[in-house]
C-alpha cells in the first residue's frame, strides 16, 4: 500500500495572521459606513478611539489596524460630505 507525502506550504505567521484579522475588522467598518450612509445629510463629527494593549510592528493584528484600517476608514469617511472622522490611535508602547 503506498502512502501519499502531504505537502505543505510555508506561510509566515505575519501573512496567516492577517485574513482572520480582516474578517473580523470589515465588518466594523462596514457598519460604520452604514450608519455614515443611513444619517440625513447634515454635517457631524465622529471620534474613534482606536486602539490596543500591544504594540504595532511586533503584533501583526495591530500592525494591519495602524496600517490598512486605519487610513482606510479616513479615506471612505472623506469621500462622504458633511461628515468628519476623528480618530484616535493608541497603542502600547505609544
Amino acid at each position: 500500500m503506498r502512502t501519499r507525502r502531504r505537502r505543505f506550504r510555508i506561510v509566515p505567521a505575519a501573512v496567516a495572521a492577517v485574513p482572520g484579522f480582516l474578517a473580523a475588522a470589515f465588518p466594523v467598518a462596514a457598519v460604520l459606513l452604514g450608519v455614515l450612509a443611513s444619517r440625513p445629510a447634515s454635517a457631524e463629527q465622529y471620534t474613534l478611539r482606536v486602539g490596543s494593549g500591544h504594540p504595532a510592528g511586533a503584533t501583526v493584528y495591530v500592525t494591519v489596524l495602524r496600517d490598512y484600517l486605519v487610513p482606510e476608514l479616513r479615506r471612505r469617511v472623506a469621500e462622504e460630505p458633511d461628515h468628519e472622522l476623528r480618530i484616535i490611535e493608541g497603542y502600547g508602547g505609544s
